[in-house]
């Protein structure tokens, strides 16, 4: 079975970024390219050009970033021993001489934020992305197809965000000016997200990229500053995941870590709404294809028995999704969650809610009556956010099978058509997900993953160039295992002048792709325990 065990003793993965910082973020030196080439040799109109570069620079003086604008004589002439990081906003254009200074710049150990450049051969016609393919190394890049005049785009846990879980972690972008995404298939290692439109997520394409390539990094998006159109918090989600990239572009010393499941595999759960095209065949079906179902009943609902018998409580979630705040009180959503526990003399411990009844008197309500898992509807599912110890907020979308958040999200609702194989149609949809690579569980087993990893601590003791010490507290009752550990150096390092330590035992150490990082691992932690470890880097 591959259903998620929390035991006593945890063999979880803990991935534990630690940057070195040899020089504050205000001594960085990043340049922004405004290119003329459009308006000098097509006689083009540069408006949009000067709106990115103003945003941009508006953008990073409230940052207090410093940087200069370089223009295109600039770049064709070679900056890779001049700036560090390089901006390119929504650069449509390019020349050979500047494509070639690029590769230059990216080779010398800098590196680039690509976002919004289509990076077109000036003397191509064809509107092609091979410049952005060859440059970043990223497989079929393409522009989105979509009628939809503007789409959702989910930040998943990486690098960029030290693998922070954030509610509500998308940003509503612009489709008007071809935004443009690439296969998530073909680059599986460098994917960031995924597109949401109003019916599914796109599990094949994104519109962010990172990682490391030559010597350099670079982060990619596929639409500009401007073309984020959600309002306030969606420009400023977006602003933070470039704030972050710079941080991890420059090296600035941090320390953090991401928590995976047992064997590597994520976290995975599998809603099943129940309506009268549910039949126990197919909860069997699914039950011995190991995909684990929860059902999810509206509160007007009464369950058959023959149904309700193949669910343990946890597994049962009341969707009381479509009743506004405005519509109701605290107490009366108390009486009618309790109303359908007596009805259908179940012991419930999920809901299934909107926004709007999160609130902190509503949370309350819950924990009285014994609700301990709240779902919310919303843009993007796959982020549990820990109120306490005795509620867990997971937030998800109808219609969407999700795959893009740190934990995998599948919702849905079985089709009352008779022509159709329902256990087919719903198992071809599940197939979309490895299930060597996934682990579909329950509410409760998320939940008990979740605490633990609140209760890993990570402490810097010191920091210099040549070494950095610092501390792993484990402040669960059981014991964990197999924490990995990885060190970003934010510079190329070779191996053999690193060594790693705690007390008298030395430890192995691996490199890990795409970003320069390098891990090692940490056998076993007892409960309520701590451990120091030091990293020795040679000088040159």
């Amino acid at each position: 079975m591959l259903t998620l065990k929390i035991k006593s003793s945890f063999k979880f993965i803990l991935f534990v970024f630690i940057f070195l910082y040899n020089f504050s973020l205000a001594q960085d030196k990043i340049a922004i390219f405004y290119s003329t080439i459009l308006e000098n040799q097509f006689g083009l109109d540069s408006k949009k050009s000067l709106e990115e570069i103003t945003s941009w620079e508006l953008f990073l003086m409230q940052n207090k970033i410093p940087y200069e604008v370089i223009y295109d004589y600039d770049l064709e002439t070679g900056i890779e021993n001049e700036f560090e990081i390089l901006i390119l906003p929504s650069i449509q254009k390019i020349n050979l001489t500047q494509y070639e200074s690029l590769k230059n710049f990216l080779n010398a150990g800098n590196s680039i934020l690509s976002i919004g450049s289509k990076l077109y051969p000036v003397d191509n016609f064809s509107s092609n992305f091979i410049n952005l393919e060859n440059l970043f190394d990223i497989k079929s890049i393409s522009s989105n197809q979509t009628e939809d005049l503007n789409c959702i785009h989910t930040i998943s846990s990486n690098h960029l965000n030290h693998f922070k879980n954030f509610d509500q972690n998308t940003i509503q972008i612009s489709n008007l000016n071809e935004l443009m995404v690439f296969d998530q298939v073909e680059n599986e290692e460098l994917v960031c997200g995924s597109l949401i439109t109003d019916d599914e997520v796109s599990l094949n394409k994104s519109s962010i990229s990172y990682g490391k390539v030559g010597n350099g990094k670079y982060l990619f998006t596929g639409f500009g500053l401007n073309d984020v159109i959600g309002g306030k918090i969606d420009v400023e989600k977006f602003q933070q995941l470039i704030l972050q990239t710079i941080n991890w572009m420059d090296s600035k010393a941090e320390v953090y870590f991401q928590l995976q499941s047992p064997d590597s595999k994520k976290p995975s759960i599998l809603f099943l709404e129940f309506n009268n095209a549910v039949e126990p065949e197919l909860i069997d079906v699914l039950n011995f294809n190991e995909f684990n179902p929860n059902l999810l009943v509206s509160n007007q609902t009464i369950i058959s028995e023959q149904i309700l018998s193949k669910f343990n409580s946890e597994n049962v979630t009341l969707d009381i999704s479509s009743i506004l705040e405005s519509r109701t009180n605290p107490e009366s959503v108390k009486e009618l969650v309790l109303s359908f526990k007596k009805e259908n003399n179940l012991e419930l411990t999920s809901v299934f809610v909107n926004d709007e009844l999160t609130k902190q008197e509503y949370l309350n309500i819950y924990k009285e009556i014994g609700i301990k898992n709240i779902i919310v509807n919303s843009n993007v599912g796959g982020n549990p956010i820990i109120e306490d110890s005795d509620l867990i907020k997971l937030a998800i979308r109808k219609n969407i099978f999700d795959n893009s958040g740190v934990v995998n999200v599948v919702y849905y609702s079985v089709k009352n058509n008779c022509t159709d194989n329902k256990e087919d149609d719903l198992l071809n949809r599940l197939n979309q997900f490895d299930k060597a690579k996934n682990n579909f569980t329950s509410l409760c087993e998320i939940k008990k993953w979740c605490l633990t990893k609140e209760n890993i601590k990570i402490k810097t003791i010191s920091n210099t160039n040549n070494s950095i010490e610092f501390i792993v507290l484990n402040n669960n009752l059981s014991e964990v295992n197999d924490l990995e550990i990885f060190l970003n150096a934010g510079k190329k390092i070779t191996l053999d002048r690193i060594s790693i330590s705690s007390g008298e035992v030395k430890h192995e150490f691996y490199s890990e792709p795409n970003t320069d990082a390098i891990h090692f691992k940490i056998a076993q932690m007892q409960p309520h325990s701590t451990k120091k470890f030091i990293i020795n880097i040679a000088e040159d």
